[in-house]
């Protein structure tokens, strides 16, 4: 359920802005930085929500604990700086997100860190990341620093999407994405697949390597929706 707290101004001239702590979830304005702050009942100063005096229009989402800050700007380009972990294996993790509100036409870019073997794996792209619809995918892999056998290889191809929650009890719940490839490289190969998950969970995008890597490498997927 929503919470929903109405606000009620009033003025007070406190002298304390940098320090002053206030009551949990009371937010207040700084005229000395020119910010709005929250109180979280802990942190001097509060949680800084916004900022003001500049001529760009940004917005930001600030993390509980302050430390990383994801911005909107007046494009509507969406930043999240990363790390974002996804599982408990930390050599595989999105670095980046970079999305483009909007319906056709809308432009997301994912950057994946993540070490390779034989077998499918799990990129941390999931149904929330993409609106359901249909995709142009892009990959560009280069990994050979990581003992991979990508040189700029770009790979691209078409997909189908599904932003909500699947259950799959069918024998076959994946289905490859065909991909042309071209590059630098001779004897890189990159595959991709949507999977089915069955108990209500969401879809995820794989990735199968040809070759294994011995160490992480960064994999730039860009997706142009077309439908």
């Amino acid at each position: 359920m929503a919470f929903v707290q109405k606000l009620f101004t009033s003025y007070h001239g406190y002298d304390d802005g940098d320090s002053r702590i206030g009551e949990i979830n009371r937010i207040w304005y700084d005229s000395g930085s020119n910010t709005f702050r929250i109180s979280d009942g802990i942190t001097p100063g509060g949680i800084a929500v916004s900022s003001g005096g500049s001529s760009t229009p940004s917005n930001e989402l600030i993390s509980p604990d302050g430390t990383q800050t994801a911005t909107l700007d007046n494009t509507g380009a969406l930043t999240i700086p990363g790390p974002l972990i996804f599982a408990t294996d930390s050599t595989r993790q999105i670095t980046a997100y970079t999305g483009q509100s909007g319906g056709s036409d809308t432009i997301v870019t994912i950057t994946v860190s993540m070490q390779l073997n034989t077998s499918w794996q799990d990129t941390g792209i999931t149904g929330p990341n993409l609106s359901t619809g249909t995709w142009l995918v892009q990959l560009y892999a280069n990994d050979i620093s990581a003992g991979g056998q990508n040189i700029t290889e770009y790979y691209s191809g078409i997909m189908s999407w599904f932003s909500g929650v699947t259950d799959s009890n069918q024998e076959l719940p994946t289905d490859e994405i065909q991909l042309h490839r071209t590059g630098a490289s001779q004897d890189g190969g990159l595959y991709l697949r949507t999977l089915r998950s069955a108990h209500y969970t969401y879809l995820s995008l794989q990735m199968f390597s040809n070759n294994a890597t011995c160490g992480t490498a960064n994999y730039v997927f860009t997706f142009r929706k077309m439908l």
